[in-house]
């Protein structure tokens, strides 16, 4: 009875089986015998979807780490793993470069060297970690998969992973690196100061974006206070071509082989290509006027079609073989 309802349609593409032979037909079939408001209906099978994800989450948990020897659970650990080692170069260079800086007076700075260096390190990891916690599924991904074939269960957890990782990485660049830079560079100056647009949520950055467009003559702080509000985005976002890319790269002929050999290659080409594409964007954001979310968002652009053109590429091998 309920077989055409496109609603059930809809839910079968994303629902169990069971999930649709237990929650999801009997609501249906009831609001189609009893009659009375549709809403109603729907209300009573979102509420029955809702309470059953939750009763089911510990059983999926359970489910996802033993399922394919236990590939997206490793997958999630190699990615924590990667971005803590990949983050020390960047938290070690600017430590040093505080710590010689010749801003800091002699007494300030052997105050810093004996006592506040490992609050700085601490205070540094954050933003650290937002650029190697995307840049580290590149590095997983192709490892964690190796020898297994990625059937479309295995991609559809690890697409919830990297939105996992998507949300993870938005929550530290909006709300835990701004208060971190902030207290570093007190930290260092040894007196308060005013927080710049990188310490700035990004909410308050809405806020210093609409307050600027009021004002004439300030074109070029408000295109820079825009690219910045824009390229932190397009950071939080970077998970999700990072993800897609790394599943190409897990099925080409190299990820197959050789997969330490394609991690590294990716993630040592993300990271080699994503500073120059920024200090490319950051001149042309001074010298010309293309809109400075579109210089922000390009490099997130380039590497989804960069993994949409490999995912083509293998794909056409993988027939071609079969053939």
């Amino acid at each position: 009875m309920t077989g055409d309802h496109p609603v059930r349609r809809f839910l079968a593409r994303i629902c169990p089986d069971e999930t649709m032979a237990r929650i999801v037909d009997p609501v249906l079939a009831d609001m189609r015998f009893e009659g009375g408001p549709a809403w109603r209906g729907y209300l009573v099978l979102a509420r029955a979807l809702t309470v059953h994800t939750i009763v089911s989450i510990p059983a999926a948990l359970v489910r996802v780490c033993a399922d394919d020897d236990g590939a997206i659970p490793r997958a999630a650990a190699i990615s924590l793993g990667g971005a803590l080692v990949t983050a020390l170069p960047f938290v070690l260079v600017p430590l040093l470069g505080a710590l010689r800086s010749g801003l800091l007076g002699p007494l300030w700075g052997l105050r810093l060297k004996t006592a506040h260096t490992p609050a700085m390190f601490l205070l540094l990891v954050p933003q650290a970690m937002a650029l190697t916690l995307p840049a580290a599924i590149l590095l997983a991904f192709p490892v964690a998969l190796r020898g297994l074939t990625v059937t479309r269960r295995i991609r559809r957890r690890a697409i919830a992973l990297v939105f996992l990782f998507a949300a993870l990485t938005g929550f530290v660049i909006d709300r835990v690196v701004p208060r971190t830079n902030q207290a570093f560079r007190v930290l260092v100056s040894g007196r308060p100061l005013p927080p710049g647009p990188n310490e700035t949520a990004f909410a308050g950055l809405r806020r210093e974006l609409a307050t600027l467009k009021t004002f004439h003559g300030g074109e070029t702080i408000r295109r820079g206070v825009e690219y910045t509000l824009h390229q932190r985005l397009a950071l939080s976002c970077a998970p999700l071509p990072l993800g897609l890319l790394a599943l190409a790269l897990t099925t080409t002929r190299v990820g197959r082989r050789w997969p330490w050999v394609a991690a590294c290659t990716g993630l040592a080409g993300y990271l080699f290509i994503l500073f120059p594409l920024d200090s490319v964007a950051q001149v042309l954001l001074r010298q010309t006027t293309a809109p400075p979310a579109l210089l922000a968002w390009s490099p997130t652009i380039v590497i989804a079609l960069l993994a949409l053109a490999i995912q083509r590429r293998a794909s056409v091998q993988s027939l071609a073989a079969c053939s």
